[in-house]
């Protein structure tokens, strides 16, 4: 069976904002996020720029690190989602 090349959509794309901004503000750098779930910074770079996709358990390990409620950030992106496809 071919591989199928996942593309980021909204929801992803917004969690990714999510984690990048917290990140940023805790100071926290790419290598250390992706050390802590096993991708390279450059992975993380491809995530926060909306060409990679993180799977759940990843975006788990992310909010574990950064010390944020994972439904909380379920909950933000979902809003972020639904507020965008309103506009």
């Amino acid at each position: 069976m071919p591989s199928v090349k996942k593309t980021p959509g909204a929801y992803s794309r917004n969690i990714a904002a999510i984690l990048r901004r917290e990140a940023e503000l805790q100071g926290v750098s790419q290598t250390a996020l992706g050390e802590s779930i096993g991708l390279s910074q450059a992975q993380i770079s491809r995530i926060f720029g909306g060409k990679r996709v993180l799977d759940v358990d990843q975006v788990q390990g992310l909010c574990d690190l950064l010390g944020l409620p994972f439904e909380s950030v379920m909950q933000e992106a979902a809003q972020a989602v639904a507020r965008d496809s309103s506009d």
